[in-house]
């Protein structure tokens, strides 16, 4: 049984495959390429830095909510300070 090109079922599978071919573009190619990147990382082929959030960063965040928090708490603005780390 060949499908006739202008039938409905023909449409509707077409229809199918085109929405199959967005979810896998969307959907599945960035998180193949983040566990690639996050494994690569985790074994030492490259620095996770430019692609995901560092230790830094987290850290770095982690003080501007503790400053956020203490400046209302003062009711006033309070400078973001940093320790090295």
């Amino acid at each position: 049984f060949q499908p006739i090109e202008n039938s409905k079922d023909s449409i509707r599978s077409k229809n199918a495959l085109a929405r199959i071919r967005t979810v896998a573009a969307t959907c599945i190619a960035p998180r193949n390429r983040f566990v690639a990147g996050f494994t690569g990382a985790v074994i030492g082929r490259h620095e996770v830095s430019p692609l995901a959030a560092t230790f830094r960063d987290g850290y770095r965040a982690a003080e501007v909510v503790d400053h956020m928090i203490e400046s209302w708490g003062a009711g006033q603005r309070i400078p973001v300070r940093y320790r090295d780390v």
